[in-house]
């Protein structure tokens, strides 16, 4: 994934009894109101900041936290320190700050709880930016800390997958792009490079303004069927990825079908979202894309 892009991870959250493995259901009274009850103590726990020491020290917190009945959304404040680097006018060159091991370059990620009042489940969704995520580390908080209050209880947090979707398994596929890294490429079939040249490879198909590719559910499994999820064969190359961009009603969603576990099913929203001057998602528009994929996933 390009430095800059941007995708979204959306997780089921479901709690359990540790004691026998069953899920309770979500409500207003009773057991069930557990994981609601819990959010606001979450978010006042990480409200300030989180600092794991280490080789690449980590820093998170919760951020610009808004709330209503069933929805919180905000920002992740994330970073890391740990080495030394200089920063140059891209420009000029001319150099603007040297950064110190102890300089902690922080970035804003974007995040959405959603717990009804009824139902089996929850939804979160967590941004990243390039290769920079906080998921893992938001996923254990959340965990631990939901253990913590709830002596006898936990909760999971499961993948949404839009190829399992019902809106998304129908949507018509209008473009697939094969993706592979460090390939060594080969006279035969690239004439631009010397044989032997590492290179990131990349193959995209696209169909014609009225057409598409198929649909989604389809396409995914018949390449799981012919490779496995560990890498996606085409032609004669396994490749390392691989996405495809699906109509959605009138809207274009380009999701992960393949790839290594972590991208898996996310959601990029590299090309649907409105950046601001600092070259960051504005949280309105995140805001917006989320709660669309949200409400794909409730009707689903």
């Amino acid at each position: 994934m390009a430095d800059n892009a941007i995708g979204l991870h959306v997780y089921a959250i479901t709690q359990y009894r540790m004691r026998n493995s069953q899920s309770i259901p979500l409500s207003a009274s009773g057991e069930g109101r557990l994981l609601k009850e819990f959010i606001p103590k979450f978010i006042r726990k990480f409200s300030t900041a989180e600092y794991e020491d280490g080789s690449r020290a980590r820093f998170w917190h919760l951020n610009s936290v808004s709330s209503n009945s069933d929805t919180t959304d905000g920002v992740i404040r994330y970073g890391s320190s740990g080495f030394e680097s200089t920063i140059v006018d891209s420009k000029s060159l001319k150099e603007n700050y040297a950064r110190k091991v102890t300089d902690v370059e922080v970035i804003p990620l974007y995040f959405r709880l959603w717990i009804p009042q009824s139902g089996q489940y929850g939804l979160v969704a967590l941004q990243t930016f390039g290769q920079r995520s906080c998921v893992g580390r938001f996923c254990r908080g959340f965990e631990n800390g939901y253990r913590s209050v709830n002596d006898g209880y936990r909760v999971a947090f499961a993948p949404v997958v839009p190829a399992k979707l019902a809106s998304y398994r129908d949507g018509e596929v209008k473009k697939i792009s094969f993706f592979k890294h460090d390939h060594t490429s080969d006279s035969s079939e690239n004439a631009v490079l010397p044989a032997g040249n590492l290179v990131d490879y990349q193959v995209t198909i696209q169909a014609k303004p009225k057409g598409n590719l198929g649909f989604l559910g389809g396409l995914r499994e018949k390449f799981a069927a012919r490779s496995g999820d560990s890498d996606i064969q085409y032609g004669d190359t396994n490749f390392d990825k691989a996405t495809a961009e699906i109509l959605i009603g009138k809207k274009r969603r380009r999701v992960t079908l393949f790839g290594v576990s972590r991208e898996t099913g996310k959601f990029d929203l590299t090309d649907q979202v409105e950046r601001g001057a600092n070259g960051m998602p504005k949280i309105d528009s995140m805001r917006a894309e989320t709660t669309s994929i949200f409400e794909d996933i409730v009707a689903s």
